[in-house]
């Protein structure tokens, strides 16, 4: 980057919800840009209906949703203090905005908006095709660029997808987190889209390590990290913790169906989310970056997600060839699937690649060289 004035990067993603996913691949990107030599800001949107996952009180949603909330009062407030900890920590935000208009009035200038990553595409979030996070605003000579954005599952209506795809298209540089995304968009535009991995994994875990907590828990434990409810996830994690004999941590807001336990941990925020699964000697995770941290750390992890697709976890697992960690049913796990050991040396060597596909396709977007088909 020597001898060119520093490019100013401005970010749009999911950088609010007290969710650990949304908070650390938002941090990943923004630092991942930041060492490469550019100046990064997340842009503070506000949006509607994703602050509205931050409520405390969900009075408008039924009876039984108001008595949990009222129930979890206190779990949630310090939760949602520890999240907003991280985030005064480790964000570098711009000024707040509320719609369109607003930032392209503003005197807040970038030379690239990069929508992504997370799911910011999936109207089942975002209830409609967003202005925001399709960069569907006028941002003058700047370049418009989307990093691995995911439309999760997609099961979207056709004319949600056409008119993503009609926005998008105007991008300077596109690149989608799953292949599915890529095949579903890539009727409706007319220029290279290209597959890039989850932010999360750009940063090694040396770098991850700096922004842990210190260590909490002392003794060996499994670390549970679900999102799904299904009950096949909680046999898996009992039988492990029946053959192994440890103990075991959750983020969960509840206890229910879980034997065995160390500690809950629900109320942590994400610096704390990397330690436990730094430390931990197995993890069972339903979840995409549930799958990533335990690649990240190089541990022995098992997934399960239920009966519904999950094609984020898919690919992820299909890209470092590790499928075998998928477990459809509590008797797929014996001693011997408990014991084998993962080849983290070809995984790792498969993120590092896919790191440098992906520094050399940001270097080139906010340098500004367009990729055609």
């Amino acid at each position: 980057i020597e001898g060119e004035k520093m490019k100013r990067v401005g970010i749009i993603t999911f950088h609010k919800p007290n969710n650990y996913g949304a908070n650390l691949q938002a941090f990943a990107l923004q630092e991942f840009i930041r060492e490469l030599g550019y100046e990064v800001k997340i842009i503070d949107y506000r949006n509607k209906i994703i602050e509205n996952t931050n409520k405390l009180i969900k009075a408008n949603s039924g009876i039984k949703n108001l008595v949990k909330s009222l129930i979890f009062l206190p779990k949630n407030i310090s939760r949602r203090r520890n999240f907003e900890h991280f985030r005064k920590q480790n964000y570098c935000l711009s000024k707040s905005y509320t719609n369109k208009v607003q930032i392209e009035n503003s005197n807040e200038k970038f030379d690239v908006y990069i929508a992504g990553s997370d799911q910011l595409w999936n109207t089942k979030i975002t209830k409609i095709v967003d202005d925001f996070y399709t960069l569907n605003f006028n941002v003058g000579q700047a370049k418009k660029v989307s990093y691995a954005t995911s439309l999760a599952n997609v099961d979207m209506k056709e004319e949600e997808i056409k008119e993503i795809a009609n926005r998008i298209n105007q991008y300077d540089n596109i690149s989608v987190r799953e292949s599915r995304a890529k095949e579903v968009l890539e009727k409706y535009i007319d220029k290279e889209i290209s597959i890039m991995i989850d932010p999360t994994l750009l940063l090694n875990k040396d770098i991850w390590e700096k922004f842990a907590k210190e260590k909490i828990i002392k003794e060996e434990y499994i670390l549970l990290y679900t999102i799904v409810e299904n009950d096949e996830i909680f046999k898996i994690l009992n039988r492990l913790s029946e053959i192994t004999g440890l103990k075991v941590i959750t983020l969960r807001r509840t206890n229910l169906k879980t034997k065995n336990i160390l500690k809950n941990l629900y109320t942590e925020g994400p610096d704390a989310f990397i330690e436990l699964f730094k430390n931990a000697k197995y993890i069972v995770t339903s979840s995409f970056h549930g799958t990533a941290f335990s690649i990240i750390f190089n541990k022995k992890f098992f997934v399960n997600y239920g009966g519904k697709d999950n094609k984020r976890v898919d690919n992820i697992l299909n890209i470092c060839g590790l499928q075998d960690r998928l477990i459809r049913n509590v008797d797929e796990l014996d001693k011997e699937k408990i014991e084998r050991q993962i080849d983290y040396k070809t995984v790792n060597e498969i993120i590092e690649t896919e790191r440098k596909k992906a520094k050399d396709y940001l270097v080139a977007a906010i340098k500004g060289d367009v990729n055609e088909k």
